[in-house]
């Protein structure tokens, strides 16, 4: 009897011990999300701002061809 304790006890110790080590896990891998979605949205609004500008530039040329002189 004391020896199925031990085992039993043995046994929640490495269950708990695989827990902790699964939830420091998925807390790595929700930073690693949180980091990754924030570059993303910071692309986002990079390439936005670039075809903005873009944008602007290709009105601009086209202004200056069809303004006349």
């Amino acid at each position: 009897m004391k020896q199925r304790l031990q085992q039993l006890d043995q046994h929640s110790q490495a269950a708990a011990q695989q827990l902790v080590q699964l939830l420091s896990k998925q807390n790595d891998l929700l930073q690693e999300r949180q980091s990754l979605s924030e570059e993303v949205e910071r692309l986002r609004a990079q390439r936005e701002r670039e075809l903005e500008t873009s944008r602007k530039r290709e009105n601009h040329r086209s202004d200056v061809r069809h303004s006349p002189h």
